[in-house]
């Protein structure tokens, strides 16, 4: 069953949700609702996986969203009366807000919103599992000299001592081999670390891993050279871990 819930302290609100979810959404249970102060406390305890968020005070004022609970939640449905979402997203920066509900809700409204919400959820899940797949692949791969790398065209098998470098650029990975191919993989760079360092790769930074057998120098300016002339940055609390790395 999918839990949700609501955080604010507007009664008529929240028993308008509750009635909808309670006819119409039969795969969903409503934990009521709950004061902004009491927020963090109650959403770690009952691990909703939808939130309705109103973001009006009683005041008037506006109640800003809690970024103790984003990496949780996967969607917050808003409520307000003169916000635009697009406003919302641009300054909070969330992709986790999925629709904005004007009061007062009407129920066609919020039946679109909460399935909306339920094929964004059930996708997040596929994405999560396929990512596990992904995982259990590389773990289990047969040739250890190689690697499965998952790009937006499948998985590309390449042998590990052909990678000079790779680089973190938000969610995605740059992969870049000896011959100056790249390739862009969905995986952070915290995944190719921990699938890399056992085989002589090095963490310079932390957008930066590289293959220690193509290091050429390190200059004064705490620069790596690699082979065929790239530059990447060492960190400077990782210069001496480096540098034990060649005795």
């Amino acid at each position: 069953m999918l839990k949700a819930m609501m955080i604010g302290q507007d009664n008529r609100t929240c028993a308008m949700i509750r009635g909808t979810i309670e006819q119409y959404c039969k795969d969903m249970v409503f934990k009521g609702m709950v004061a902004e102060a009491e927020a963090e406390v109650t959403v770690q305890g009952t691990r909703p996986d939808l939130i309705f968020w109103d973001t009006q005070r009683p005041d008037g004022a506006r109640r800003p969203l809690p970024p103790q609970l984003i990496p949780d939640i996967l969607n917050f449905l808003l409520i307000d009366d003169g916000i635009a979402l697009q406003t919302v997203t641009a300054m909070t920066g969330l992709e986790s807000v999925h629709a904005l509900l004007h009061k007062p809700l009407h129920v066609p409204e919020l039946l679109i919103a909460l399935s909306n919400a339920r094929n964004f959820m059930e996708l997040r899940r596929n994405v999560l599992a396929q990512r596990e797949s992904l995982t259990q692949l590389l773990e289990r791969q047969g040739h250890p000299g190689c690697i499965g790398i998952p790009t937006d065209e499948g998985i590309e098998f390449v042998p590990i001592q052909d990678i000079l470098r790779c680089e973190g650029r938000n969610k995605y990975t740059l992969i870049v081999t000896l011959c100056q191919r790249q390739l862009v993989s969905s995986y952070n760079i915290g995944e190719f670390a921990r699938l890399l360092e056992q085989h002589g790769f090095f963490a310079t930074h932390k957008s930066h891993l590289v293959n220690l057998r193509q290091v050429r120098q390190l200059t004064g300016e705490n620069m790596l050279t690699l082979q065929g002339g790239l530059q990447v940055p060492l960190s400077r609390r990782r210069r001496v871990e480096f540098l034990a790395r060649f005795r």
